[in-house]
């Protein structure tokens, strides 16, 4: 082979060479643009994400605050409401009657009346024989 004939044969394998790298590279080109596609995907997703979570944590804000709210409002008003319906509690118990007592005052008031109905008769009684 002379040197033309193997320049020329290297220049065949050089444009080969060539053609397969230019294949190569739109590949990637292709590759890179489906990465670049599925990122801007990805960044649009993180965007929405961030947009939740802020909204998320605005609502725990709000929640805190109301929670807040409550505790202060049962703290100046329900426990001290309750409190004082403990100590009347207290106080009622303590003036009834204790039950052994109730039950005596029941037990008279049986004989008391059946002493009114025996009574009623025996006026009822005399007042016809008059």
């Amino acid at each position: 082979m002379n040197n033309e004939e193997k320049i020329l044969s290297m220049l065949a394998q050089i444009q080969s060479d060539m053609s397969d790298m230019k294949a190569a590279q739109a590949e990637q080109g292709d590759r890179l643009s489906r990465l670049e596609t599925k990122v801007d995907k990805l960044e649009t997703s993180v965007g929405k994400l961030e947009t939740k979570v802020g909204k998320i944590e605005d609502m725990q804000e709000e929640l805190r605050t109301a929670v807040n709210r409550v505790a202060l409002k049962q703290e100046q008003d329900v426990i001290p409401y309750v409190k004082l319906l403990d100590e009347d509690h207290a106080d009622i118990r303590q003036k009834l009657p204790e039950k052994s007592q109730v039950e005596a005052l029941e037990k008279d008031m049986r004989l008391v009346k059946t002493s009114v109905k025996n009574h009623a008769q025996r006026i009822s009684a005399l007042e016809k024989a008059n």
